[in-house]
């Protein structure tokens, strides 16, 4: 009886807690869409005040993402080509030590044949000393001796052909090689294009007063804008689960990555070239143009919060990562994740880029600590 009491109580608890996971992410389900909402109430607030200078700003970004976009899917396919044709040329020099190797052994296995056909017939060599019962013994190792030529003559064959099939496909390879180099070329040449483009926008509103000032006052707007995109995610992180798991940020303050390998080009609280307003955060220069040198990582573990274009910030990403600190990752080419989504510290969440009121390749990182900007070199190590 008592063991059916607990067996009852047991399977109680067991549907009480299923039924609590689902009414959590029910739950979380609801407050991340309910928060992408309020989000995209915000963002269609600042866009309606965007003007005919941010929104040819968008437009310029969006075909200077597409064009890079393409030029990393081809050159991703040349990594792939190339790293096809390292593994069909090791497999050639390996095929042809084995041709050289079996054909060696074929032609002292033909000169060994060669020497015992000009021996005396097996029955004189009774009369050579022979003993009667080695000659049946020497006639089955001659045959063993043909039988194994004949399977070295078929391996051998088969290596043959199978190198020949591994140039076949070298010859493939390269051509494939050839035709998206030129890919590459041409969309390299569309990167520049967009890229002169947008610097040639820059350049008309540096020389045109009116421009200069729709862009610093869209700049103080995007500025209050951001406050307000913050302010608006409001206090909690969406999943509490998740938040137990995770260390407090606040005992790796002045421990925690730099989000960008490279070098500040504008610091905390100063006014970058071109610009007559001062920054709440800091901007990075990439220490290398490759793909890995472009890599945007998190400086500590949290939720996704905001991942979209945000006007003169480019393509911004926030984090939350809960006690309060939020991080911001600004002017980037691309964005690897979505609203709601959980990261770790070092995940890559972009790549740095020139998107938003920028020129050249950079990333805006800042840091907010209860909904004030801080100067991220006093959470960031030395």
């Amino acid at each position: 009886m008592i063991r059916l009491f607990l067996f009852a109580l047991f399977f109680c608890l067991i549907s009480v807690s299923d039924a609590d996971a689902g009414r959590n992410s029910t739950t979380e389900l609801e407050q991340v869409k309910e928060e992408r909402q309020k989000l995209v109430r915000i963002r269609k607030q600042l866009e309606s005040k965007l003007g005919l200078l941010g929104k040819e700003l968008r437009k310029l970004d969006g075909a200077l993402v597409a064009a890079r976009s393409a030029r990393k899917e081809v050159s991703g396919k040349i990594s792939k080509i190339d790293q096809k044709l390292r593994e069909l040329r090791s497999k050639k020099i390996d095929l042809k030590d084995d041709i050289r190797r079996q054909e060696a052994q074929m032609l002292k296995q033909s000169v060994a044949a060669y020497q015992r056909a000009n021996r005396q017939p097996g029955w004189l060599d009774t009369f050579a000393g022979v003993s009667a019962s080695e000659i049946p013994h020497r006639k089955t190792m001659l045959q063993f001796a043909l039988q194994s030529q004949e399977q070295e003559r078929q391996a051998w064959q088969s290596k043959v052909v199978e190198l020949a099939a591994v140039e076949k496909m070298e010859k493939l390879k390269r051509s494939e090689l050839a035709l998206l180099q030129k890919e590459k070329l041409q969309r390299e040449r569309q990167v520049a294009s967009r890229v002169a483009e947008k610097r040639k926008m820059a350049k008309r509103v540096r020389k045109d007063v009116h421009l200069k000032k729709q862009r610093e006052a869209q700049l103080a707007a995007q500025e209050k804008a951001l406050h307000q995109l913050i302010k608006g995610i409001g206090k909690g992180l969406l999943g509490s689960d998740k938040t137990a798991k995770s260390l407090s940020p606040r005992k790796l303050k002045g421990k925690l990555p730099w989000p960008l390998k490279g070098k500040l080009v504008a610091s905390f609280n100063s006014r970058p070239v071109a610009t007559r307003a001062r920054i709440t955060g800091v901007q990075m220069s990439p220490r290398s143009k490759k793909a890995k040198g472009l890599q945007v990582k998190a400086i500590v573990g949290g939720q996704v919060r905001y991942a979209d274009w945000f006007g003169g910030y480019g393509l911004m990403m926030i984090l939350d990562h809960g006690d309060g600190l939020i991080s911001v990752y600004a002017h980037n080419d691309a964005l690897y994740w979505h609203m709601g989504d959980w990261v770790e510290a070092g995940d890559l969440l972009a790549e740095a880029g020139s998107t938003g009121w920028i020129e050249n390749v950079r990333l805006y990182f800042e840091v907010r600590d209860k909904g004030k900007p801080v100067d991220p070199a006093r959470w960031c190590r030395k």
